[in-house]
């Protein structure tokens, strides 16, 4: 199979368009998916008839073209089928597993969390749960200084650098969708799972000017994930709530002491015999603070 990738140039409220459009589809993918794992018996003619209640009950969803909804339902039957005989052959699909394990997240609602952002978890929980880092640039790293160095060897003007320019700009746009896609999956997961998310306030343009510290940060997609939060808090009603991020790291979720430690020390540890991580005792004082 060859897979085709176009950059195309649009007007501000066109590319808005096609990002809803495509966001709606993956949305009423996943919802027949969830409607094919609660209801047994459900076949294909079932799953794109219930396309039309997905329309009644969600507004966003019926902006969506009919065929367009049907055609997100027979993707979702595909994805189950091919589930189906895998399972029979003894190898799971690995594409629908992770969407049945987002979904199946969705069944812990009524809850509030509090999210804490660093450079090696992407976010950990007030519940104590993490999900690390994916650093797409650093698993690529090689590949980009070798098309860097093929654009600097190159004369400006000649063909063989704009083709070796095209090839270094191909990566970059890879590694940037990866980011996002991953940043968006963990932030649909999230909100699906609670009613509540209280997230820090980080102003990531200041952040990057630590040299040191740069190419981390803008490898951990903490704007894309808040934006991410934001979008689909707004879509599912829930509440997301950006919190000011000074001292939710040094204060003591047990006893409100401040303890003072570098960033260097991943415990937190308080005379009061509070002991836990870092990241966790500043994601339950982050969902304190709302």
């Amino acid at each position: 199979m060859h897979v085709l990738e176009f950059k195309i140039r649009g007007k501000p409220w066109q590319c808005q368009a096609i990002d809803e459009a495509i966001r709606t589809t993956q949305f009423v993918r996943n919802k027949c998916l969830r409607y094919w794992m609660d209801n047994k018996g459900v076949n294909k003619y079932k799953l794109n008839k219930h396309c039309r209640v997905f329309a009644q009950e969600y507004p966003f969803a019926q902006k969506l073209n009919s065929q367009d909804r049907q055609s997100a339902a027979e993707r979702a039957w595909a994805a189950i089928a091919r589930f189906s005989e895998n399972c029979k052959k003894g190898i799971p699909g690995k594409k629908f597993c992770i969407d049945i394990e987002v979904k199946l997240n969705s069944q812990r609602t009524g809850k509030a969390i509090g999210l804490d952002r660093t450079l090696k978890e992407l976010y950990t929980d007030s519940n104590g749960h993490s999900k690390p880092n994916a650093r797409f640039c650093r698993e690529r790293e090689q590949r980009l200084n070798l098309n860097q160095r093929r654009v600097s060897r190159e004369q400006k003007g000649c063909s063989n650098r704009n083709k070796a320019i095209n090839c270094l700009g191909r990566t970059h746009f890879k590694i940037s969708s990866q980011r996002q896609e991953h940043a968006k999956r963990l932030a649909r997961c999230v909100i699906q799972s609670n009613d509540l998310v209280a997230y820090e306030n980080l102003k990531v343009k200041s952040l990057v000017r630590n040299y040191c510290l740069a190419k981390s940060i803008n490898d951990a997609p903490w704007d894309r994930s808040r934006k991410g939060l934001e979008y689909f808090g707004q879509k599912l009603g829930k509440v997301t709530i950006a919190v000011d991020p000074a001292l939710t790291s040094q204060q003591c979720s047990s006893c409100a002491t401040k303890v003072q430690k570098p960033l260097s020390t991943r415990t937190h540890v308080c005379s009061c015999g509070c002991e836990m991580d870092r990241g966790w005792n500043a994601a339950i004082n982050i969902l304190k603070e709302p």
